[in-house]
């Protein structure tokens, strides 16, 4: 990916599940990204670029429909360990706050008192149904709990693990943002 387009960021709101990770459960979060991520739906049928616009219509609902299940499985795994009364694998979401958010990493208030360096577990949800929720391991850049220099208040990770396909969709929800902005900023000026 381009250095530019990693570097491109977009203020949204969305729900985060933060878990500060251990040193002997690093490999194993690192691992568990891979395997809770939505996979694109056009490599995984290995559909080439020549495909009609039927077909191209068809895998976006698949891709959509992905998307869905990914939300509605991660829920159901939420209500299973709330039944059995196991909470220690729970991911607790965030009330929606305001983020700032790149491919590379992401700032906003969140509730986290971690030395810089130190590994987080995160679930990314922002709150757009196109997009699944998004799993990775990032490291403390910035924490307000843990250092006395940090007086914006802000918590910034940078995103360790994550796969190329999640990344590609945070670049893909960051350009729409934009453009959606352009067009209003663009109608108030006519």
């Amino acid at each position: 990916m381009k250095e530019q387009r990693r570097a491109f960021r977009v203020s949204t709101v969305g729900r985060i599940a933060l878990r500060v990770v251990d040193e002997h459960e690093e490999n194993q979060a690192r691992l568990a990204v891979g395997a809770r991520s939505v996979p694109d739906m056009s490599g995984a049928l290995g559909i080439e670029e020549s495909i009609g616009t039927e077909e191209r219509a068809q895998l976006k609902l698949l891709d959509r429909m992905a998307c869905y299940l990914n939300r509605i499985d991660r829920r159901l795994e939420e209500l299973c360990q709330l039944q059995r009364e196991d909470r220690s694998g729970l991911p607790t979401f965030s009330d929606p706050i305001a983020l700032t958010l790149s491919a590379v990493g992401l700032s906003g208030p969140l509730d986290l008192s971690a030395e810089s360096g130190t590994l987080v577990e995160l679930t990314l949800d922002l709150l757009d149904n196109s997009l699944p929720l998004i799993p990775a391991v990032a490291s403390v850049v910035r924490s307000p709990g843990a250092d006395a220099e940090a007086k914006s208040g802000r918590t910034a990770l940078h995103f360790e693990e994550m796969t190329d396909m999640d990344r590609e969709r945070i670049v893909r929800f960051a350009t729409r943002i934009q453009r959606e902005s352009l067009r209003r900023d663009r109608k108030e000026f006519q």
